[in-house]
């Protein structure tokens, strides 16, 4: 398969399918490592390419249980597969902002994260973006 892909912009937004991908995944988890079946690399890939608004829309109504779940395979996946870049634009940030802007941000999450991702970013973002 080629690294190089078109840009779809109907491929920009977040649905129930990427919801129901992020859930399946999440629930094949062992050991803190991701079980993709085949196809789900690809589908995962294309969602680091969403922005942090939709991504802040998107997990809005959510619950809480269900970010962290989310928050797990979005740390995990780019340090298991490679060719996904994430950086200060992970999905990430934008989960763990809607988490703390509610106040139910687990204390546990910021270790697991940290000891799972090599991404300096995470799971708060860059100086910067903070700043703003």
């Amino acid at each position: 398969m080629s690294d190089i892909r078109a840009w779809d912009p109907a491929a920009q937004k977040l649905g129930e399918s990427q919801r129901e991908l992020l859930k399946q995944v999440a629930s094949q988890i062992i050991d803190d490592k991701l079980q993709l079946e085949p196809g789900q690399l690809d589908s995962l890939q294309a969602v680091y390419l969403i922005n942090a608004h939709t991504w802040t829309s998107f997990a809005a109504d959510k619950n809480d249980e269900e970010l962290v779940d989310w928050i797990k395979v979005l740390t995990l996946c780019p340090e298991q597969y490679a060719g996904i870049t994430h950086g200060a634009r992970s999905p990430v940030i934008p989960i763990v902002r809607v988490l703390r802007q509610r106040g139910t941000y687990p204390s546990m999450l910021t270790s697991w994260i940290r000891l799972h991702s090599s991404n300096r970013f995470l799971p708060y973002g860059s100086l910067t973006d903070r700043l703003r």
